[in-house]
């Protein structure tokens, strides 16, 4: 008796429809993540409402800083789509030979506002970590390489801005 080996089957081959479930399941995650991006993008910015550099003077006094100088505000800078920049020098009180500047940009619209204050957090986060809030039409900047940037200058700095409800 003779004996033979099984008939071999060919391997089955792949269910079509296996591929386009991966790039599918793929496609799905991405844009989940995309619309999370989208809303994320969009919070914690403060409203566009009118506000004055006079009042954030008076947050900045009022956590015990110093305004060594207040430039008045350049219209003609234009930079990044800014109204106008203006720059206070901000020190530990009796201490303006050490002072640190805060820019201060004035934008037209909450977009043009939240557009340059993720433009300045995505330049400053990878190299400097300078401290970027949103504050009525502002944009206010606190560029933290500065070699005179104290750590007493900066946390008054951002308490003085968290008082007046600055993101």
């Amino acid at each position: 008796m003779t004996t033979s080996a099984p008939p071999t089957q060919p391997p089955e081959a792949p269910d079509p429809a296996r591929p386009w479930l991966v790039f599918g399941t793929i496609a799905v995650a991405l844009a989940i993540v995309a619309g999370i991006a989208v809303l994320l993008a969009g919070v914690g910015r403060d409203p566009f409402t009118k506000g004055s550099v006079t009042q954030l003077e008076t947050a900045l006094r009022a956590q015990g800083l110093q305004i060594c100088s207040a430039g008045a505000p350049d219209p003609d800078n234009g930079k990044g789509g800014s109204l106008s920049t203006q720059v206070l020098k901000v020190s530990r009180p009796g201490d303006c030979g050490d002072a640190v500047d805060v820019q201060i940009d004035a934008y037209k619209s909450a977009a043009d506002r939240d557009a340059a204050a993720r433009n300045a957090e995505m330049q400053e986060r990878q190299r400097n970590f300078g401290v970027v809030y949103t504050w009525h039409q502002f944009t206010v900047y606190l560029q933290a390489d500065d070699a005179s940037t104290s750590v007493a200058v900066r946390d008054r700095f951002v308490a003085a801005l968290d008082a007046v409800g600055a993101n």
